[in-house]
């Protein structure tokens, strides 16, 4: 199987700038496909009986998307010299959308094995996420920066 991922326009106030961190960067992806997971595209999903290869599918995309966010991270804070960077991060909302209730034991059809397969998953993104934090926090200590982080809910 092959995905592509959906174009992202990229738009800034500095065309120049933009076109550098387009060159740099090499695009976009937003976030990861958890549309695409949540409508079958991967296949069959743990708790409808599959095998574990539709999670594993969409967790490139999670990596993919972490790569390309790290990648504009690395090139913004080395070549701008922000003195206030913002930033976001999709990975552990679109994680926890998809998997937190099926880790439930409350969730219809729960079964010991089948929050542990999950949870594996879960816990295979949250990682990439811890690597994305790691980054955060080298980049802030090299400058002696605060780092803030915080989430939505």
């Amino acid at each position: 199987m092959l995905f592509q991922s959906q174009l992202n326009v990229l738009e800034a106030n500095h065309p120049d700038q933009l076109a550098r961190y387009e060159d740099a960067v090499g695009g976009f992806t937003g976030n990861s496909a958890a549309g695409l997971f949540s409508s079958g595209a991967f296949g069959r999903v743990l708790q409808d009986g599959g095998d574990g290869t539709a999670e594993l599918r969409y967790l490139e995309t999670v990596e993919l998307n972490a790569r390309q966010m790290m990648r504009g991270t690395e090139w913004t804070w080395r070549t701008q010299r922000p003195s206030l960077h913002l930033d976001y991060d999709p990975i552990l909302d679109d994680l926890d959308h998809l998997w937190l209730g099926a880790v439930s034991a409350e969730a219809p059809g729960s079964t010991p094995q089948m929050r542990a397969r999950v949870n594996a998953m879960r816990s295979r993104g949250w990682a990439v996420a811890d690597r994305r934090l790691a980054q955060y926090r080298r980049l802030a200590d090299e400058r002696g920066a605060l780092l803030v982080v915080s989430g939505d809910h």
